[in-house]
């Protein structure tokens, strides 16, 4: 008998997409779901859809609270998810009506993992895809200290809590981090070190709307050194644990404080601080990303950038995201 699987979705200010998130789940190839909607103080009509939605369809639960955040959200649909599995979403993504179904049957290998991940396709407000398409598909299942490898590079296996299956065993003491952004790139990598093994296929599955509201297209603030503190927590962690993937972590680190000098400008005195910071970082690591060979291209040549200043690196990084936008339409890196 196949084991009831939670999906939980976050719901906050989302009116005009809250539909075709809910239906692309309720259509899904595997019926024995518990959806729970997580409304998250929403000030639109979000928490009248909810219930409306648990109206039409008994597999949808709903919980209403005051607002608290993604995490909090999350946190909340865990707390009272009966599945065997949980899995998250998005309430302004899309998933392909076999996507559950995909990430249950990779739990099914021998090596039974306790984590499942298939990809995501970038798409635009009106479903347009803007990101790659990938036409192959290629299963691996990898140890957990393999995938505490892979998660450094954020490419076949990403830090994104969404897009995955996980036991909810994993979830007995870890919590996302409430208050705080990216708190995904804070959480994934505890819990791939929980499960023995994960499955990652590179099937695109899952659709993640590119907003002009969302937090990747507002103005960089502190709170969005967020990702570099918990990639940093990462880095201690696997100090801790995992002494020989210390390179592959410092390698991330670096990558988190180039994002840190793209995103920000010398006009931004708040920033100063944290710019010098991450800048200290480049320096420290990025040795990591001219003599690994599994770097990407753009921060390889991000390193040997940043020797002719921080200004200049500035310059080249957003030349380079706008010419990939603009002219190759792959998204930002």
């Amino acid at each position: 008998m196949n084991p009831l699987i939670s999906v939980i979705i976050p719901v906050y200010n989302v009116e005009n997409y809250l539909d075709g998130c809910v239906q692309s789940v309720l259509s899904q190839t595997y019926p024995h779901l518990e959806i729970i909607l997580v409304d998250d103080g929403s000030p639109d009509r979000c928490g009248e859809l909810c219930d409306a939605y648990a109206k039409q369809d008994s597999r949808i639960r709903v919980i209403h609270k005051t607002n608290g955040g993604l995490s909090d959200a999350r946190n909340a649909g865990i707390e009272q998810a009966t599945g065997e599995w949980l899995s998250f979403l998005d309430s302004d993504d899309t998933i392909a009506l076999n996507c559950i179904e995909t990430l249950f049957q990779m739990t099914q290998v021998p090596e039974r993992p306790q984590i499942t991940s298939i990809s995501y396709l970038s798409v635009d407000e009106n479903g347009t895809p803007i990101g790659l398409i990938n036409t192959e598909e290629t299963t691996h299942v990898i140890s957990s200290k393999e995938a505490l490898k892979w998660i450094c590079y954020n490419r076949e296996l990403t830090n994104s809590a969404c897009g995955k299956l996980f036991h909810r065993s994993l979830f007995s003491d870890i919590r996302f981090p409430v208050g705080k952004l990216y708190e995904d790139i804070g959480t994934f990598y505890q819990l791939a070190a929980k499960s023995p093994y994960v499955a990652v296929n590179s099937v695109q599955m899952y659709f993640y709307m590119q907003r002009s509201d969302s937090i990747m297209h507002t103005h960089f603030s502190l709170r969005h050194l967020d990702a570099l503190q918990f990639t940093l927590e990462m880095l201690s962690f696997y100090q801790k644990n995992y002494p020989d993937l210390v390179p592959f972590a410092e390698y991330r680190v670096c990558v988190g404080a180039f994002e840190v000098i793209q995103k920000t400008t010398r006009s931004q005195t708040d920033m100063k601080d944290a710019v010098a910071k991450s800048w200290a970082l480049i320096k420290k690591y990025r040795g990591r990303c001219l003599h690994d060979p599994n770097a990407g291209f753009d921060h390889r040549c991000l390193a040997i950038v940043s020797y002719l200043g921080i200004g200049f690196t500035r310059f080249a990084w957003n030349a380079w995201v706008w010419i990939k936008w603009h002219v190759f339409r792959k998204g930002c890196v």
